[in-house]
């Protein structure tokens, strides 16, 4: 038994009528020699009756006699290779804004980029990665910028880590004046996941059992400050006082090279 009601043989005209005991009504459904198709609904004669249409449940037409559907497989396929065409593009056009040259090699400045031949840095992470250093339309965040070659050397979650932390800090897109320097870790993503891995299997020593035991949400921010105190001072001296311990967790860095 086929898993299909219906077949449309291509270039006739199907009637479908509705089981309905009262009225005579349905659907005239053909398959478009394109690939297409073209549907219009009719009442008590076989022929297309004037109705309302909704898109997406919004109304288009109220009198709509015809409605055509342009989706098919070769339309999606170009539709496809056409999106692949714009990527490529759009890796291509930041592949000719990398000039080889670092924002940190000597003689360079911010002229190597906004000369008359250059567009200028990009943005580096989040939702406008790749496009020009100014803001976009619709963008509600102030842009983290950076050379095209600093901002290629650094893995996905770090280019968005770093704009994300520009966001934090930097919050209005439309402050104007001096811009403001946000303090990125200098850490690249091999280099975090070194000291993580590293982190994960060193030894676990007097304070990270005595920490572990005082609370009862582990591991966590609080967990982790304290275990970066007691480690300063000792497993013996901290968590003597009946006062409750405080500490400064300067950075996720600092948690993982203590």
């Amino acid at each position: 038994m086929s898993k299909f009601d219906l077949i449309l043989p291509r270039g006739k005209e199907q009637v479908l009528k509705a089981e309905d005991k009262d009225y005579d009504r349905g659907l005239l459904v053909e398959l478009l020699s394109d690939g297409g198709y073209e549907v219009a609904y009719w009442y008590d004669k076989e022929e297309p009756y004037p109705i309302e249409v909704l898109v997406d449940g919004e109304s288009v037409k109220k009198d709509a006699k015809k409605v055509t559907f342009k989706f098919h497989p070769k339309m999606e396929e170009k539709r496809v290779n056409e999106s692949h065409e714009i990527a490529g593009s759009f890796i291509d056009y930041l592949q000719e804004k990398r000039d080889g040259k670092s924002a940190k090699d000597d003689g360079y400045s911010l002229k190597n980029w906004f000369g008359k031949d250059k567009e200028g840095w990009i943005q580096c992470g989040g939702k406008y990665h790749g496009k020009p250093c100014a803001k976009q339309p619709g963008q509600t965040t102030k842009p983290y910028c950076r050379d095209p070659d600093d901002c290629a050397k650094l893995s996905k979650e770090e280019r968005n880590s770093r704009a994300s932390k520009k966001n934090r800090e930097d919050p209005n897109p439309n402050r104007k004046g001096k811009a403001k320097m946000v303090k990125q870790e200098s850490y690249s993503g091999i280099e975090l996941n070194r000291l993580v891995e590293d982190k994960k299997k060193s030894k676990k020593d007097a304070c990270y059992h005595k920490v572990k035991s005082r609370y009862k949400v582990w591991p966590s921010a609080y967990a982790s400050g304290a275990l970066v105190k007691c480690r300063k001072v000792g497993a013996k001296n901290w968590g003597n006082s009946t006062k409750k311990e405080s500490y400064n967790f300067k950075s996720f860095a600092e948690f993982l090279t203590s």
